[in-house]
């Protein structure tokens, strides 16, 4: 890429370290290795090599949604950069345990990989009253709309809820065909939102759901919490690193429409249990500001940079 040339030849001689994203920093952390910097990897989502065997296990899985799929196609000579980025790098910045255990599994050395979560604006999302006229139970899933996040899972949980005077509106771009889920009885689409415009979507919805199968972390998921909404997450998601089951949300396994309905149902009879969870939502992504997300970065890198001659020997 042009940027990861560019950044390798402004580098030089005396600079410690340099922090790279994923499939853009071959050539600048060459460079480091020449000069003996330190090289750190920033990558926001599953193992290229671990998703793509559950992606392409998914497509068989579920055939009338693979044409919605992503993340699960790499040319070998893209395969060999993200892998060469993976082995350069001295450290490799994750989002969640989940993220990190694909790596693992990968072959990837755990020392090597440091997870830092997500944080979320604190004041742009926040609890808010909802329309008083709007008595729709609301199911929301916000983010691209494609199978990689579970969208079939999603679509039966909610047909098997059967709960009456509902909706599910998906929030986002489109993956590929939506001829598998476009005209389902009680399915809005929305266009993709700016962030700055995603409070009045959590304002006027019930629960959140990201039901993914390959992810990093899921920030629209934290987002949903920050306003005081229950949140439903797929245990590929950042789950238990933020969750507690059933106190300040629901951590459901990968591929299970079942659970998911029986979420449903259960917020959906009791509105009580839906304000406790959302309020308790709302306290636990106060943990995770943006500032907080910053300094756990700092000390990474600092603890990178405090053991730079064994990380370079």
């Amino acid at each position: 890429m042009v940027f990861d040339r560019r950044v390798a030849r402004s580098l030089r001689a005396g600079e410690s370290a340099v922090v790279g994203s994923y499939g853009a920093s071959m050539q600048s952390f060459r460079r480091c290795k020449r000069a003996r910097m330190l090289c750190l990897l920033d990558y926001p989502i599953s193992h290229h090599r671990w998703s793509r065997e559950i992606l392409a296990e998914e497509a068989e899985r579920e055939p009338e949604f693979a044409e919605t799929l992503q993340y699960h196609r790499f040319t070998p000579s893209e395969e060999a950069q993200l892998d060469e980025e993976i082995q350069l790098a001295n450290q490799i910045l994750v989002l969640s345990t989940f993220q990190k255990r694909t790596f693992v599994e990968a072959g990837v050395d755990e020392v090597k990989l440091s997870v830092v979560p997500l944080g979320v604006d604190l004041d742009l999302f926040q609890p808010r009253p909802r329309a008083p006229d709007d008595d729709v139970f609301r199911i929301i899933f916000v983010g691209q709309i494609t199978q990689r996040k579970g969208l079939s899972y999603l679509l039966k949980g909610f047909e098997r809820a059967a709960i009456p005077n509902t909706e599910l509106l998906l929030v986002g771009k489109p993956v590929g065909s939506t001829k598998s889920w476009a005209l389902r009885p009680g399915v809005r689409h929305k266009a993709h939102e700016p962030r700055a415009r995603l409070p009045e979507i959590y304002r006027n919805a019930d629960v959140m759901v990201l039901p993914s199968i390959v992810e990093g972390f899921g920030l629209t998921a934290l987002e949903a919490m920050a306003s005081g909404l229950p949140v439903i997450v797929s245990e590929n998601t950042f789950g238990s690193d933020v969750i507690t089951d059933g106190v300040d949300g629901y951590v459901v396994p990968i591929r299970d429409a079942d659970a998911i309905a029986e979420r449903f149902r259960t917020l959906w009879s009791d509105r009580s249990l839906r304000s406790t969870i959302g309020d308790a939502a709302r306290r636990r992504a106060e943990t995770f500001s943006w500032e907080a997300y910053g300094r756990r970065g700092v000390e990474v890198i600092r603890d990178a940079l405090a053991r730079r001659d064994l990380q370079l020997a």
